[in-house]
C-alpha cells in the first residue's frame, strides 16, 4: 500500500484531542483501517514523525475529529494550532528558520512539503514582503477531502507564528474539491519593523539553537529510557536468578524454566542491541550539538571545513573525510578539504577537478542526483578500478553525500572507513546525509555574510570614490552622511552635523524648501542650486533628491546626489558665444558684399576723375587721399568677409614655425621700441593644413593688439610655439577639443589685461576698448574667424592688471598629408591701359557700377552695353549673338547668377569669351570650368586692372584669377 502522509499530520491531530479532549483520544484512533489496527500500539505508531501512513488513514482520521467535536472546520483549527503552537518537530522548524521568514519559507514550500507529503503539489504564485499567492495541485489518482484543504488553510494561517507574526489571513479564491483545478489561498501577515528583520539574516543560527535545544532535551529522554532499560535489566538479571533458584527448587518445570530462560536471553540480547542503538543516536545528537555550537561562530571557509570534517570523523567512525565543492562558471567540481590525509596527500590534491559531463563519475552522478550512495566492498564493485582517487586511497568501504542547502547541490562529502570499523548502515548513511547538510547550511551562511560584507565594502569604496556628491539629510535638514566630493564642493572638512542652509544663501534655501516640500510628499525632486563654498567661489550644482521613510511611513530626510555644473556651464556659455559669432559673421558677410559695390563705385569714378586732372593739381592730391582711404576701407571689407567665414581657405601643409618666424621681423618693425619680444619657436613644431597670409594676419593682429595694451609701459610681449598633444577625457581650458596632436602658438602680454565682462565680447566685429580713430574692432574677429576655418582653438585668459594671454591650438598634419608646395613667384608686370574697339556686353545689378564701368571701357575705345538685369542681358544676347566680342558679368545677381548666364550664353555661342567679376575672398569655389569663362576678378577692381584683364581676355583664352 502506498504511502502518502508523514505522522507528523497525524501526530498535530492527536495532540489536538490530546490538550482539548484527552478522554476522546482512543476513540479518535479507533477504525482507522487494517493498515493501523494491526499494530501493536497505533496510537504510538501515529505519534512518530518519521512513520508514513495512506491517505485513507488520514482521511477517517480527520472523519473521526469531525465527528467527536461536532465541528466541520475542527482541521483548519488543527492546523493552525500545529504551527501556532509549535507542534511542528525540529527537523522541520529547522526547514522554515533557515528560510529567515514567511516569504522566502513560502518560496520552498514544496521542498518542504515532499518531506512531510507526497498528494500534491505547490505552486507559490506570487511573493512579497508580506504577502503571498500559493496554489495546491492536488493529484486526482490519491485519496483527499476538502479537510485536507481546510488542514492547508489553518497551516498557512499560523505560519507566521513560527516567527512570532501575528497569524496569517488567508483567503481561499479556488478551490480543488469544489471544482476548480486547484486550491488557491491569498495569504496576508504582517512584518516586524526594519531593524528587527534584520536579525532573520541570522535565522539559520537561531535555527540551530532551537534544534539544539530540543536535541538536547530528546538526548535526556533518551537517557531516561535508557536508564529505564537499565533498570528493567537488572530486574531480568535478579528475575533470572529467582528463576535459576526456583529451577533447584522446581525440577519438574525444568523444561518450562529453560524455555523462559531461552526467551530472558533473547530479551537481553535485544535490550542490550537497542541499548547500543540509542547510545548511538546519543552520541551522533551530542555531535550535532557539538559541530552547531561551533559553526555559529566561524567563517573562514577552511576553517569552517575542519572544524565540521574533524567532529564527522570522529562521531562517525571515518577512516578520511574530504569535500568537493562545485564552480558554477567553469561546471567543475573541485577539491575543497580534507581530514585523515597528511599534507604532502592533501597539497598533490588541490588540482584534482572533475567536470560535471563526466557522469560516470561516482562523485558527479551523486552532485547531478542528489542522492548519497554507499559501497561497503569497493573491490567487488563495479567502480572503475583506473581512478586516480581509489588508487591513492585503496579504500573498502565508501559513502558519497552530496551537500544540499535550500534545495541547492553545492558539493559532494567523500569519506571511508577502514574494516575494523564496519560497514555504513543506513543510520550511518542518514546521520552522514543529515551532517552533510548542515555543513553546507554553515558554507551558505558564510558565504552570505562574506558577500554582504564585500557588497558593504563595494558600495563604502563608491562612496568615498564618486566623483559626484552625496548626501544623507535628516528631517531637521542636518547632514548625517557625506561623500569625500562633497566636502570637497562645501570646501570643508567635516559636513556631519551641519545644517544644510550653512552652505545655500537667501535665495538657494527658498530652492532647497521646494526640494524638501516635494520629498516629503513622497516625491523625488531635482534643482539646480549654487552651494557656498569656504574656500572658493560659490558652486552651481544639480541636487538630486529621495526621500526616506521609516515603517510607519513617516518622512525622516533624504538622499542627495550633487553634481558640479561648473564645467558645463562654461561650455554652455562657449556655445552661446560660438552662436552669436555666427550670426555676427553671417550679418558681417552680408554686409561686406554691400559694401564692396559701393567701394567699386567710388574707386572707379574716384580714378575716372584722377586720370582727367593734371598731378600738380590741388584736386588730383585731394583725390589721390580719397583712393587711399577706400583702399584701406577695401582692408576692412576683406577683414570682415575673412570673419564671416563665407570663404574658406584652400589650405596646404605649411611650417608654422617658419611663418611665425618671419612674421616678427614684421611685427619687430611695426612696434615701438619700448616693447620687448621674447620668442620662443621650436624649429621642431609639426606642419599644420594652413594659409600662410592668413597665419601673418593672425599674429601682426594678435601682436598689435597686444602692443596697444602695453602702451603707457615698458611692455614684454612673449610669442612661442610648441607641439602638443591633447588627451582623451583632458580636464581644463581644452577638454572641449577632439584628443589628438596640435601646434600651440601663445601670444602673451603683461598689460592693461581685461575684466570678465569684455573677454566675452572681443570677438565681436566692431567691439572695441581703443579710442576713436585708433582701431576698426575687426583685428580678433578676424583671428576668430581664421582659426575657426583652420580647425583649431581659441582660448584667452586675462584679469585687470595681469596681462593677457592668447592660446590657439591648430591640428598638427599627418605624416601623409605632408605634400608640400615650393611657393612660385611671379614677376609683377607692369601696369598699363591698353585700348581696343571690341563691342562689350556688361551685367551688374548694381547701377552705379553699370554705369561707370561702360564709361569706363567706353573711354578706353570699346563699345559697350550695360546692363543691370541678368535676364534681360541674356535676352538681349539671344536677339543678337553675333554681335558681342566679349561679356563681362557680375556672379551675385538675382534671378541669375553670372555662372548661370555663362552657362546660357555658351550654349549658343561657345566661343565667345566671359570675365565673371565676384566679391568672393577665394573665388577658387566657383565652376571656373562653366563654359565660355576666361578670367574671373575679385572685387574691387581699378580701372588699369579691369582694361588689362579685358585686352588679354580678348587676345588670349587661358583662364586666370585676378
Amino acid at each position: 500500500m502506498n504511502k502518502h502522509h508523514s505522522c507528523l499530520n497525524t501526530r498535530a491531530v492527536i495532540e489536538y484531542f490530546q490538550e482539548k479532549f484527552p478522554a476522546e483520544v482512543p476513540r479518535l484512533v479507533q477504525g482507522l483501517g487494517p493498515e493501523v489496527e494491526i499494530l501493536p500500539d497505533p496510537l504510538a505508531f501515529l505519534m512518530e514523525s518519521n512513520n508514513w501512513v495512506s491517505s485513507d488513514v488520514v482521511i477517517r482520521l480527520f472523519e473521526n475529529a469531525k465527528k467527536l467535536t461536532g465541528d466541520d472546520q475542527i482541521l483548519e483549527e488543527i492546523g493552525f494550532e500545529s504551527a501556532a503552537r509549535k507542534k511542528f518537530s525540529y527537523i522541520q522548524r529547522i526547514l522554515l528558520f533557515a528560510y529567515r521568514n514567511p516569504r522566502r519559507s513560502l518560496k520552498r514550500i514544496q521542498a518542504i512539503n515532499d518531506k512531510f507529503n507526497k498528494n500534491k503539489t505547490i505552486e507559490v504564485v506570487e511573493t512579497t514582503r508580506d504577502a503571498a499567492v500559493i496554489r495546491l495541485h492536488w493529484f486526482p489518482e490519491i485519496p483527499a477531502t476538502k479537510d485536507f484543504c481546510l488542514f492547508n488553510q489553518g497551516v498557512y494561517k499560523g505560519l507566521p507564528t513560527v516567527w512570532d507574526l501575528p497569524p496569517a489571513d488567508v483567503q481561499e479564491t479556488k478551490c480543488f474539491f469544489e471544482g476548480d483545478d486547484y486550491c488557491e489561498y491569498h495569504c496576508q501577515w504582517q512584518m516586524k519593523p526594519l531593524f528587527q528583520s534584520l536579525t532573520n539574516l541570522f535565522t539559520p543560527w537561531r535555527a540551530l539553537r532551537l534544534s539544539l535545544e530540543e536535541m538536547e532535551r530528546d538526548k535526556e529522554t533518551l537517557r531516561q529510557k535508557f536508564d529505564e532499560v537499565h533498570k528493567l535489566y537488572l530486574q531480568l538479571q535478579k528475575t533470572n536468578l529467582e528463576l535459576e533458584q526456583a529451577n533447584v527448587e522446581l525440577n519438574l518445570k525444568q523444561e518450562l524454566l529453560q524455555q523462559n530462560l531461552h526467551e530472558i536471553n533473547r530479551l537481553n540480547i535485544q535490550l542490550q542491541e537497542r541499548n547500543i542503538e540509542l547510545k548511538e543516536k546519543i552520541n551522533k545528537l551530542e555531535c550535532l550539538q557539538d559541530t552547531g555550537s561551533k559553526i555559529l561562530s566561524v567563517l573562514d571557509r577552511d576553517e569552517l571545513f575542519q572544524v565540521t570534517l574533524r567532529a564527522l570523523r570522529n562521531y562517525a567512525r571515518l577512516h578520511r573525510a574530504g569535500i568537493f565543492l562545485v564552480d558554477g562558471k567553469s561546471r567543475l567540481l573541485r577539491f575543497g578539504h580534507a581530514v585523515g590525509i597528511d599534507e604532502e596527500t592533501q597539497r598533490r590534491l588541490q588540482d584534482y577537478q572533475l567536470p560535471l559531463s563526466k557522469v560516470d563519475n561516482l562523485i558527479v552522478r551523486v552532485y547531478n542526483s542528489g542522492n548519497a550512495v554507499t559501497i561497503n566492498d569497493v573491490s567487488e564493485s563495479n567502480l572503475n578500478k583506473t581512478n586516480p582517487l581509489l588508487q591513492l586511497f585503496q579504500p573498502r568501504a565508501i559513502i558519497v553525500a552530496p551537500l544540499t542547502s535550500q534545495g541547492m547541490v553545492s558539493g559532494v562529502l567523500l569519506a571511508d572507513r577502514r574494516p575494523e570499523d564496519g560497514a555504513f548502515t543506513e543510520s550511518d548513511k542518514d546521520f552522514i546525509v543529515s551532517f552533510a547538510n548542515q555543513i553546507a547550511i554553515a558554507w551558505a551562511n558564510a558565504e552570505l555574510i562574506r558577500q554582504k560584507d564585500e557588497s558593504e565594502r563595494h558600495l563604502r569604496r563608491m562612496f568615498e570614490n564618486a566623483q559626484v556628491g552625496i548626501l544623507k539629510i535628516d528631517a531637521q535638514n542636518l547632514i548625517q552622511e557625506a561623500n569625500p566630493r562633497m566636502k570637497v564642493l562645501c570646501g570643508a572638512e567635516e559636513l556631519v552635523g551641519y545644517h544644510i542652509y550653512d552652505f545655500l544663501n537667501a535665495d538657494n534655501q527658498k530652492k532647497f524648501q521646494r526640494i524638501i516640500a516635494a520629498n516629503r510628499a513622497g516625491q523625488p525632486s531635482q534643482e539646480e542650486l549654487e552651494i557656498l563654498s569656504k574656500n572658493k567661489p560659490a558652486v552651481t550644482v544639480l541636487l538630486s533628491s529621495v526621500p526616506t521613510f521609516d515603517e510607519d511611513q513617516r518622512y525622516t530626510g533624504c538622499e542627495a546626489i550633487v553634481t558640479d555644473l561648473s564645467e558645463t556651464k562654461k561650455m554652455q556659455r562657449q556655445l552661446i558665444q560660438s552662436q552669436k559669432m555666427e550670426a555676427l559673421g553671417t550679418m558681417a558677410g552680408g554686409f561686406a558684399h554691400e559694401f564692396k559695390n559701393i567701394l567699386q563705385a567710388i574707386k572707379l569714378w574716384t580714378e575716372g576723375a584722377l586720370a582727367d586732372l593734371p598731378q600738380d593739381s590741388e584736386v588730383h592730391t585731394n583725390l589721390t587721399r580719397v583712393l587711399q582711404s577706400i583702399n584701406k576701407g577695401t582692408d576692412t571689407v576683406y577683414q570682415i568677409l575673412l570673419f564671416s567665414r563665407d570663404q574658406k581657405p584652400e589650405l596646404k601643409p605649411i611650417k608654422l614655425s617658419d611663418i611665425i618666424e618671419d612674421g616678427l621681423k614684421m611685427v619687430r618693425a611695426a612696434l615701438p621700441t619700448s616693447i620687448i619680444i621674447q620668442a620662443d619657436i621650436d624649429p621642431n613644431a609639426g606642419y599644420i593644413l594652413g594659409d600662410s597670409v592668413r597665419m601673418h594676419q593672425v599674429l601682426l593682429n594678435l601682436c598689435t593688439n597686444a602692443a596697444h595694451a602695453m602702451r603707457d609701459k615698458i611692455g614684454r610681449l612673449n610669442v612661442s610655439l610648441q607641439n602638443l598633444q591633447v588627451e582623451p577625457r583632458v580636464k581644463g581650458r581644452w577638454q572641449h577639443v577632439k584628443p589628438g596632436p596640435y601646434v600651440q602658438l601663445v601670444v602673451q602680454d603683461n598689460g592693461i589685461g581685461m575684466d570678465s565682462q569684455t573677454m566675452e565680447r572681443i570677438f565681436e566685429p566692431f567691439f572695441t576698448t581703443k579710442e576713436q580713430g585708433e582701431g576698426t574692432g575687426m583685428g580678433l574677429s578676424t583671428v576668430h574667424g581664421i582659426v575657426e576655418d583652420h580647425g583649431g582653438s581659441i582660448d584667452v585668459e586675462s584679469a585687470p592688471g595681469a596681462g593677457t594671454t592668447f592660446r590657439i591650438l591648430f591640428p598638427r598634419c599627418a605624416p601623409q598629408e605632408l605634400e608640400l608646395e615650393l611657393p612660385r613667384v611671379e614677376s609683377p608686370k607692369p601696369i598699363i591701359m591698353p585700348t581696343g574697339t571690341e563691342r562689350i556686353l556688361f551685367v551688374d545689378d548694381e547701377l552705379t557700377l553699370t554705369e561707370i564701368v561702360k564709361k569706363m571701357l567706353e573711354r578706353l575705345g570699346y563699345e559697350v552695353v550695360a546692363k543691370s538685369s541678368s535676364r534681360e542681358a541674356l535676352a538681349l544676347f539671344q536677339a543678337q549673338p553675333e554681335s558681342f566680342d566679349l561679356v563681362i558679368a557680375d556672379q551675385t545677381m538675382p534671378h541669375m547668377t553670372g555662372v548661370a548666364l555663362a552657362h546660357e550664353i555658351s550654349r549658343i555661342r561657345p566661343d565667345l569669351p566671359i570675365i565673371l567679376c565676384t566679391g568672393m575672398i577665394d573665388s577658387q569655389k566657383l565652376d571656373k570650368q562653366a563654359a565660355g569663362i576666361r578670367e574671373i576678378l575679385t572685387k574691387p577692381v581699378t580701372i588699369s586692372k579691369l582694361a588689362q584683364v579685358v585686352r588679354q581676355t580678348l587676345d588670349s583664352q587661358v583662364v586666370s584669377l585676378h
